[in-house]
């Protein structure tokens, strides 16, 4: 129950916003209060949107294609770090 209190008044909140946070959010939240039918109908199109777009098949396909990039950059940096290894074991001339 403390947590809900301290979220609710900002003077207890321990998050890092400044004051212009603080009052940008007031006044918005006076908007939405005073004519919540335009913001409604925003947040009901975001959700239609969100749900249209298959997040998780993107989610998939951008695991499935992590793999192979970060084999690949790890890979030049082991080969950079090898050729950086063998040069310095070299004796001076």
């Amino acid at each position: 129950m403390d947590e809900i209190e301290t979220l609710n008044n900002p003077e207890k909140s321990s998050w890092p916003f400044s004051e212009e946070w603080t009052k940008a959010w007031k006044q918005l939240e006076e908007q939405v209060r005073q004519r919540p039918g335009p913001h409604l109908l925003i947040a009901f199109a975001i959700g239609y949107f969100l749900q249209i777009i298959p997040f998780e098949n993107l989610l998939v396909l951008a695991v499935k294609l992590a793999r192979p990039v970060l084999f690949l950059v790890c890979a030049f940096q082991l080969a950079k770090y090898v050729r950086k290894g063998s040069n310095s074991g070299v004796a001076p001339k």
